[in-house]
């Protein structure tokens, strides 16, 4: 198995445990930001005031998520960016429906 890594994908091992702690940290940066850009109107505001400024700043921020996975998949901007609101969007509608108290 260390051959086939080495040797025909080219990746190096101790590369890979050096970016081990960098990705770790990267990953929980963006994971608590995203965390946050929903939670933050909630700071100023109250009510659905709050809730609406809460989705906005969520549909921007996945947006944005999209636009920067073009760099990874080479599709185009607005595909990616609303590609990702669209996931964000049917997998809350999903929830909702299910934990309805009706």
């Amino acid at each position: 198995m260390d051959a086939i890594i080495t040797e025909e994908l080219d990746i190096d091992k101790e590369e890979l445990r050096r970016l081990d702690w960098k990705v770790a940290i990267a990953s929980f940066i963006l994971f608590s930001s995203g965390a946050h850009t929903s939670f933050f109107s909630f700071i100023f505001l109250e009510g659905k005031n709050a809730i609406l400024l809460s989705v906005g700043n969520s549909v921007i921020s996945l947006f944005g998520i999209g636009v920067t996975t073009t760099f990874l998949t080479g599709k185009g901007i607005l595909f990616s960016g609303f590609r990702q609101v669209f996931f964000w969007v049917s997998n809350d509608c999903r929830y909702s429906w299910y934990w309805s108290p009706d």
